[in-house]
């Protein structure tokens, strides 16, 4: 009988978001934290965020961890399809963490 091994990369479990912070770092990206207050689109394609600060980020790509009804309330509803929308509309928010 083969057993399942769970291991933790060296560094332990940060060396895991380490890994990714470094990879956005030496591509010239940028990591901000609590600084978005909206995100932008337009096109059919993120552009930015815009801070708390009113300061625009031009982004590529935007991250967002603050789940997926508040990811879309910051992104303004009409940046989605009707098919995306009624689907998260539907969804329950886990509450696994509440800040």
């Amino acid at each position: 009988m083969r057993v399942a091994q769970l291991c933790y990369p060296y560094g332990g479990s940060g060396a895991i978001p380490g890994s990714f912070l470094h990879a956005l770092t030496a591509r010239g990206g940028e990591l901000r934290l609590a600084a978005s207050a909206r995100i932008e689109s337009g096109g059919g394609r993120v552009r930015g965020v815009t801070t708390v600060e009113g300061e625009f980020v031009a982004a590529d790509t935007v991250v967002s961890n603050a789940g997926l009804k508040r990811t879309i309330a910051m992104s303004g509803r009409e940046a989605f399809p009707a098919e995306y929308l009624a689907r998260a509309d539907g969804l329950r928010d886990s509450e696994a963490f509440t800040p």
